[in-house]
């Protein structure tokens, strides 16, 4: 019995290990707000603990924090991907977004991922260890989008909103708007993201 969990586990190993090779990962980057407000306008986003190992994406502002004390981010594509899904020219290349989370004694990268509830139109994005990524995409001007496929091929989607977080961290996070609607949370204000190189 235990020479057949070490097998799956060297199995689960090298398929883990060979899928993190097909990536190229991009020079490092901050993620910034692109409002109306012009408190937010131009100020960061920081991933803020929600849980163990588990980040969302934090106005810096409302923080009062820098970027450099949380680390940057990376943009991570791959050829598989590229060739299943091609490149859109207003969307911009496919690829995961990762954050590093350094503790006292462990380095963990980890990509961003989509929770979708059931009852509202409102999805939280947070950073968490695992196989699951969502994939998403910079057009020309650096803003993060998720591509969506057209008829043309894929099309970017820009729903980001900042909300007041309802869990037992008091933030004003990100979050994804379903559909073309508004968003059920009030609290909630459009926003645009953008990258910009370290």
């Amino acid at each position: 019995m235990k020479s057949i969990a070490t097998l799956c586990l060297t199995l689960l190993a090298f398929a883990i290990g060979s899928h993190a090779q097909d990536y190229n990962q991009s020079a490092s980057f901050y993620l910034n707000l692109l409002s109306s407000d012009p408190y937010l306008n131009g100020t960061g986003l920081v991933p803020c603990h929600t849980g163990a190992a588990i980040e969302n994406l934090c106005s810096a502002a409302i923080l009062n924090q820098t970027q450099a004390l949380y680390g940057p981010f990376q943009f991570n594509t791959s050829t598989e991907a590229a060739t299943a899904n091609t490149p859109n020219s207003t969307a911009g290349q496919m690829g995961v977004l990762t954050y590093l989370l350094r503790g006292s004694n462990f380095n963990e990268s980890e990509a961003l991922r989509m929770d979708f509830g059931y009852t509202s139109n409102m999805a939280n994005p947070f950073f968490m260890p695992g196989n699951e990524e969502l994939m998403v995409a910079f057009d020309s001007n650096d803003q993060l989008n998720l591509p969506v496929y057209t008829d043309t091929g894929y099309a970017p989607l820009y729903r980001w909103y900042l909300c007041n977080n309802s869990y037992y961290y008091k933030y004003r996070s990100i979050a994804w708007v379903i559909g073309s609607g508004a968003p059920d949370d009030a609290s909630c204000c459009p926003v645009g993201i953008y990258r910009t190189w370290v």
